[in-house]
């Protein structure tokens, strides 16, 4: 069990950074009913990101039907976005062939701190079941978010601090049953007002068996037991709010690639939000508040005995301010703070404590010339782990030509330079997850990629359909790869590997469909393709996904709500020395939901059969993918009410 010891003081150090700057406001609608302003809290992008060259979006019943046990899986079948899959229990999305520490995972605009980008048996430390949206941002877009999202950003917002004062209390209970794993989850939502105070307490538990795979095999050491729980309020008054939550996260699971190693992983976390707009200013619109701090550990069991621990505490805090429209021009600029303190402790600790500091500042800029939109956006970052300092500059730009209503072109490109992590600079030891021996390299320098985006697309006027074309290209002359060495550790007989900058190419494109077919069925279409090199020493880049096709006939009937959904990826060989492909597989997966009323709740059923005809399917993306194919035929019986 984690150290229950483990508590808030990293806490005071974050009201200190955060409360001179919580000054926050919203506009009453009505006597009873009060909304944000209208700020894009989640995505400081103005305009552009409602063109979305690269920025998708996920929310209600479409998106509840997606969720799966892990963050990575639940977005594993977005245009351009794939899953490590460490087993069912961790896994972090993937974002055109670029995961780990080059994707920012943010919880609200904050990030996760946690050590998911550690090692891919590492859960990211949240429940998807809890999400109530999730922001998708790709290519150069996600650049505003830290130097590190060179390969994208994932937001996902969870309501936790309330930012609408209701008439009423509501309560929203669902619970879940899944067969390949014997799964079963349940959690719920409760939210109320007194006066102008906004309260919510949610928390889910989940636990799951051994999960099944076809040819009547199963996968041991795959089970899990999770919770998440949260308490939050907001104080809203006539020109501002303030909220804050504390949440309490724990799972135990086993981890697919060592038979009897099991992890017990915990995470408290506090956040404070609010924004404040302007009445009286010509030059300021708004200003917004976000912060975090968490501590976090992560223990590995060998049977009963403890291995290896590794603990985090973090903190990070941002302050936006929007400009108010001067003329054409429109914009956003801020400034970050993140503090994290990393330590590993046992017999696999191949990573030494280390004290990481960044601070930027950034603004994005766009001029609004009716059909033509330039835009240009810009970032500096300054880090430093333990005695290494990395000064980081990063631009981005862009322009969007509207030929009509319906079309849209938009080129969008950017230069970025990402600092070396703790685990590039410092690692030396077994990594029994990934089965290698890691060494690292202080001398590291920083990471530089150029990236171009041309995107087409187009939406009708009453918005039943809309398409997406989307080609890009990422050229790294530093890329900071971890490449075999051809030597073998004598102690632990795993092959070396070591962080080496080599330079490095990725390309591909993105497909998205949706139209209106005869009746009221629907369709709706995908196809991504990414390709990696790496150029110095003339070989693919590991572990990249394959082209991949999903097409999606849906009815939504008055009274029930069916679809089919066709997922193929094909086969991928194009892999990196020592590693193995895999074959193609086509899944069909079923849903049919049905809504109910009585008079004390409203209800909706869901019912879905994933992988239909239990074919036997590998991810290419995953480590393990030769140990733990995905699983096999899986009945889902879902319930919601709403009260």
């Amino acid at each position: 069990m984690p150290n229950r010891e483990l508590g808030f003081r990293v806490y005071f150090l974050i009201c200190g950074v955060g409360c001179p700057s919580l000054v926050f406001a919203i506009e009453a609608e009505s006597p009873s009913v009060y909304r944000l302003p209208e700020i894009q809290v989640s995505a400081p992008i103005p305009k552009a990101i409602d063109f979305g060259p690269s920025t998708s979006q996920l929310s209600g019943p479409k998106f509840e039907r997606k969720k799966q046990g892990t963050l990575g899986e639940t977005l594993s079948r977005e245009a351009g976005v794939s899953s490590s899959f460490f087993g069912p229990n961790a896994s972090r999305p993937v974002i055109r062939g670029l995961g780990g520490d080059r994707i920012r995972i943010l919880q609200n605009g904050v990030g996760n701190l946690d050590a998911s980008a550690v090692s891919p048996d590492h859960a990211v430390s949240l429940d998807p079941f809890l999400i109530d949206r999730v922001e998708i941002i790709r290519g150069p877009s996600a650049l505003i978010f830290g130097s590190n999202a060179v390969g994208g950003a994932v937001n996902v917002m969870s309501g936790r601090i309330p930012t609408i004062l209701g008439e009423r209390a509501s309560f929203r209970f669902a619970a879940r049953g899944s067969s390949v794993d014997q799964g079963r989850w349940i959690g719920g939502v409760a939210q109320s007002r007194v006066d102008r105070f906004a309260f919510r307490l949610d928390g889910v538990t989940r636990a799951s068996e051994p999960y099944l795979i076809p040819k009547n095999g199963w996968v041991p050491n795959s089970g899990n037991r999770t919770y998440d729980v949260s308490t939050g309020g907001s104080y809203v008054f006539d020109q501002g709010y303030v909220g804050t939550s504390l949440s309490a996260f724990h799972s135990q699971y086993g981890t697919v690639a060592e038979p009897d190693t099991s992890i017990d992983q915990g995470r408290q976390r506090l956040d404070l939000a609010g924004a404040y707009r302007f009445r009286e200013s010509v030059t300021w619109e708004s200003i917004q508040f976000k912060a975090a701090a968490s501590q976090y550990q992560h223990q590995e069991f060998t049977g009963s005995q403890l291995g290896t621990t590794f603990q985090t505490q973090g903190v990070e805090s941002r302050v936006e301010l929007r400009q108010k429209p001067q003329a054409a021009l429109r914009g956003v600029t801020g400034i970050q703070y993140q503090w994290f303190n990393f330590k590993a402790d046992g017999t696999e600790a191949f990573l030494p404590t280390t004290i990481n500091r960044s601070v930027a500042v950034f603004s994005f800029q766009e001029i609004d010339w009716g059909t033509f939109t330039p835009s240009l956006g810009m970032r500096l970052d300054r880090s430093s782990v333990d005695d290494l300092g990395f000064t980081s500059p990063s631009v981005s730009g862009g322009v969007v030509q509207h030929f009509s209503s319906i079309w849209s072109l938009g080129l969008h490109g950017s230069y970025a330079e990402r600092s070396p992590n703790f685990q590039e600079l410092f690692a030396n030891g077994a990594h029994v997850a990934t089965g290698i021996f890691e060494i690292g390299d202080r001398t590291l320098d920083k990471e530089r990629t150029r990236a171009l985006e041309l995107t087409l697309r187009a939406k009708s006027l009453n918005g039943d359909r809309e398409g997406r074309v989307g080609v890009f290209a990422q050229d790294f002359s530093s890329f900071i790869a971890l490449t075999p060495t051809g030597s073998v550790d004598p102690v632990s007989t795993l092959s070396v590997y070591r962080y080496q900058a080599v330079a490095a190419q990725l390309g591909g494109l993105e497909v998205e469909y949706r139209a209106p077919l005869a009746g009221k069925w629907q369709i709706e279409g995908k196809v991504d393709w990414v390709r990696g090199l790496n150029v110095t020493q003339s070989s693919n880049l590991p572990r990249m996904p394959p082209f991949r096709e999903t097409l999606i006939l849906s009815y939504p009937a008055e009274h029930w709500f069916g679809e089919i959904e066709l997922a193929r990826s094909e086969a991928q060989g194009l892999t990196a020395p020592g590693e193995t492909p895999t074959e193609a597989y086509l899944w069909t997966n079923l849903t049919l939901e049905i809504p109910g009323r009585t008079p004390w709740a409203d209800l909706r059923f869901t019912f879905r059969i994933l992988n239909l005809f239990d074919v036997e399917a590998r991810n290419a993306v995953s480590f393990v993918k030769d140990r733990a194919p995905l699983p096999g035929r899986n009945f889902v019986f879902g319930i919601q009410a709403s009260l």
